[in-house]
């Protein structure tokens, strides 16, 4: 490669480079404490069948002027497997009908959100449970995603805790969904900010139980 090339390629990479958007803070968010996130799969995910889900409504990083008021009505879209039966509880009551209908059926404060294509569409069942209302009044939210840093990015708006517990299901796929209250936008969270639960794979659990019987015999000197 000659010396012109070498110059024009190295201005082609810086070119590229800077025309690369920033990813932006998504308005809505999920996320589970504890969680890991999973690159493959673009999601966070809990092996924990009691947890911690939060659901996020962010407007605009912490270090950029605060916007103007905003308020938005929170929901948490449930999927399960499609026909298959369990159990899930989300702060102690227990959360029914669900359905392979579209999520948002029988919703009518919520704008129909972009979810026909949003996995799991198409092999789960759904539900759809009402968090509350969030606003950007105060920095309470925080950018939950996996830049390696494992730092959150605070930001102006706020987040919904909720304690679920799941009974039965193989997965549990939740996605969060805001709207405007004030101009009926609705919001969904992209699929690098949502969240699952899976059951622990057998292998997981047999090196458990290894470990687990590894343990008897020191048990058993220490009582002697």
């Amino acid at each position: 490669m000659n010396k012109g090339s070498s110059i024009f390629a190295i201005i082609f990479s810086i070119i590229l480079m800077a025309s690369v958007p920033v990813m932006a803070i998504p308005q809505v968010q999920s996320y589970i404490l504890g969680s890991t996130y999973e690159y493959g799969d673009e999601t966070w995910v809990t092996n924990d069948a009691n947890f911690t889900y939060l659901g996020v409504g962010c407007w605009e990083p912490y270090n950029n002027p605060q916007p103007a008021y905003d308020e938005m009505r929170m929901y948490v879209v449930i999927g399960v497997p499609e026909g298959q039966t369990g159990r899930i509880w989300i702060d102690g009551v227990e959360i029914t009908g669900f359905s392979s209908a579209h999520p948002t059926d029988g919703f009518t404060d919520v704008p129909n959100p972009s979810l026909y294509n949003h996995e799991p569409m198409g092999h789960a069942d759904y539900q759809m449970h009402y968090l509350g209302t969030v606003n950007n009044q105060y920095g309470n939210a925080y950018h939950y995603f996996d830049d390696g840093s494992l730092v959150p990015e605070r930001g102006w708006g706020d987040e919904i805790a909720v304690d679920i517990s799941v009974e039965g299901y193989e997965w549990v796929h939740l996605d969060a969904v805001g709207v405007g209250v004030y101009d009926d936008v609705t919001y969904v969270n992209p699929y690098s900010h949502d969240a699952s639960y899976y059951v622990p794979e057998p292998g997981t659990l047999s090196l458990l139980g290894i470990g687990l019987l590894g343990m008897v015999p020191i048990m058993r000197r220490k009582k002697r």
